[in-house]
């Protein structure tokens, strides 16, 4: 079980700041999505290299996409993947991979 850090460029907070963040959590490889591009071919390469059991870090919802839709949509794909997603501004934790007892 591995730890990715994924880093938007596009996101309001500074590129160094989010790195600092995702830096925290001892990721093994960030991903720097740094071209103003719809195709965002570093979360790509990161959606194609997690396994089940992974974690993914970022510093916010919103460095998924501009709108819900496009955020919806990158966390379905990782819950179907049964990635742990954690985003540092929000304090949301999302364990897709081990159910807890007595919440579901």
């Amino acid at each position: 079980m591995a730890t990715y850090g994924y880093v938007n460029c596009q996101y309001p907070l500074p590129t160094n700041d989010q790195l600092k963040i995702v830096k925290d959590y001892h990721c093994v490889a960030i991903f720097i999505e740094k071209a103003r591009s719809r195709e965002r071919r570093e979360l790509r390469q990161l959606i194609h290299q997690v396994a089940p059991g992974d974690t993914v870090v970022i510093a916010s919802l919103q460095v998924f996409g501009k709108t819900a839709a496009d955020t919806i949509h990158i966390m379905n794909v990782l819950k179907s993947k049964q990635v742990r997603l954690i985003s540092w501004s929000t304090q949301l934790h999302l364990n897709y991979y081990k159910r807890t007892a007595g919440l579901f």
